[in-house]
C-alpha cells in the first residue's frame, strides 16, 4: 500500500492491535479507544500524513504492506493486546531494516502508562500518560527520551475533536465514542483509572459536548467516561440541552449503582436516548465490595437493577 506524502514528508500510523480470543473488549470491535484518535487528529493538522489502523475495526491483522511506508509507527495498548502490539512492532523494525530504511517506535496507553518496564526493551520510545500536549514533541524529534511522561490536560475543551476520517474501515463502526470527562472521584483499590486520569474529576463543557455530538453524522453514541454521572448538575444541563435541540440519539454510558437513587435522573437518561448503562457491581459479597473500597452494597446493586428494569434501560454489569 503506497502511502502518498504531504508537505511534512512524514508518514506516522497509530495501530491499535487485536487482543486474545478471550479478551472481552474484541465482542465491541466496533468501538475504538479514544487516545490514538486524539493524537492522530493532533498530528494531522500539524502535517504529518496520518492513518490510524485498529485490528478490530479492520477486522483482520495489520499487513505487512501497510508497514512498509511507515516512517513512525506509534502504538497504543492494553494489557490485553500488548503482547500483539509487541509482534507488530518487531514485525515493523524487520521490514524497515530489510528494505534499508530506519524506523522509530512509541507506544502509550494504559499498559504503557502502568507498566513501563514491560515495554521499554521493544519500542524507541514509551509515553506515560496524556499525550496530547507532548505527542508533537516526540513525532518531531525533539524529545528523545526513552520514557517520557506526559501532563494531565487541565482544560479539556482544549483537546481536538477527534477526526474519525483518520480511521481505516470507519463504514464497520456501529457505535461512536465519546469522552466528556476524564478522571474519578473514588479511588477503588483495583482500578488503573485514578492512577492514569487522576481523582480530579475533568470535565468538557456542555457546549463542547454539544459541539462533538453534532459534528458526527450519527446518532448511536457510547459516553466512555469511566463515570458519566458524578456532577449530576452537569448531567441534568447535558441531558436538558439534548432535549432542547430534539436530538435523537441512542447512547450507552458507564455508571456506579447510586444512579439507581435517583429514579427520576434514570427516567431523564432514558427519555433522551439512554439505551444501556455499564454498571460496576464488582462483586455481591459484602466483605469483597469492602475490601476494593467500593463504596456499594450487595442492597445497592439490587436497587439499581430495579430502577434500570423500571426504566427499560438495558444493564451490563461488570465484575472483578
Amino acid at each position: 500500500m503506497e502511502i502518498e506524502k504531504t508537505k511534512n514528508g512524514i508518514n506516522v500510523v497509530f495501530i491499535e492491535p487485536m487482543g486474545t480470543l478471550t479478551n472481552v473488549f474484541n465482542k465491541f470491535m466496533s468501538i475504538p479507544m479514544l487516545g490514538p484518535l486524539y493524537l492522530a487528529t493532533i498530528a494531522d493538522r500539524a502535517g504529518y500524513n496520518v492513518s490510524i489502523l485498529n485490528e478490530n475495526i479492520l477486522r483482520r491483522k495489520v499487513m505487512k504492506e501497510e508497514l512498509e511506508n511507515v516512517d513512525i509507527l506509534c502504538m497504543s495498548c492494553m494489557t490485553a493486546t500488548v503482547d500483539r502490539g509487541k509482534i507488530i512492532a518487531e514485525e515493523y523494525k524487520k521490514l524497515r531494516d530489510s528494505l534499508g530504511r530506519e524506523s522509530w517506535t512509541i507506544i502509550g496507553g494504559i499498559h504503557a502508562s502502568m507498566i513501563p518496564e514491560d515495554v521499554v526493551d521493544h519500542f524507541d520510545q514509551v509515553f506515560v500518560g496524556e499525550a496530547e500536549e507532548k505527542i508533537l514533541d516526540l513525532l518531531s524529534g525533539k524529545d528523545r527520551s526513552k520514557i517520557v511522561k506526559g501532563n494531565r490536560i487541565a482544560d479539556l475543551d482544549s483537546t481536538p475533536i477527534p477526526d474519525f476520517k483518520l480511521l481505516n474501515n470507519l463504514q464497520s463502526m456501529r457505535a461512536w465514542p465519546v469522552m466528556t470527562s476524564r478522571g474519578c472521584p473514588y479511588d477503588c483499590t483495583f482500578c488503573s483509572v485514578t492512577a492514569m486520569f487522576g481523582q480530579s474529576y475533568r470535565v468538557k463543557s456542555v457546549e463542547r459536548v454539544l459541539e462533538e455530538v453534532n459534528s458526527y453524522d450519527h446518532n448511536w453514541f457510547f459516553f466512555v467516561d469511566d463515570h458519566f454521572i458524578v456532577k449530576k448538575k452537569r448531567t441534568h444541563k447535558i441531558l436538558d440541552a439534548f432535549e432542547e435541540q430534539k436530538l435523537k440519539l441512542r447512547w450507552s454510558c458507564q455508571v456506579r449503582t447510586e444512579l439507581g437513587r435517583d429514579p427520576g435522573l434514570v427516567r431523564k437518561m432514558r427519555r433522551n436516548g439512554c439505551r444501556t448503562v455499564y454498571v460496576g457491581f464488582e462483586s455481591i459479597n459484602p466483605k469483597s465490595l469492602e475490601e476494593m473500597n467500593k463504596r456499594q452494597t450487595p442492597e445497592d446493586i439490587r436497587q439499581s437493577i430495579k430502577v434500570f428494569r423500571k426504566s427499560d434501560i438495558n444493564i451490563h454489569g461488570m465484575f472483578m
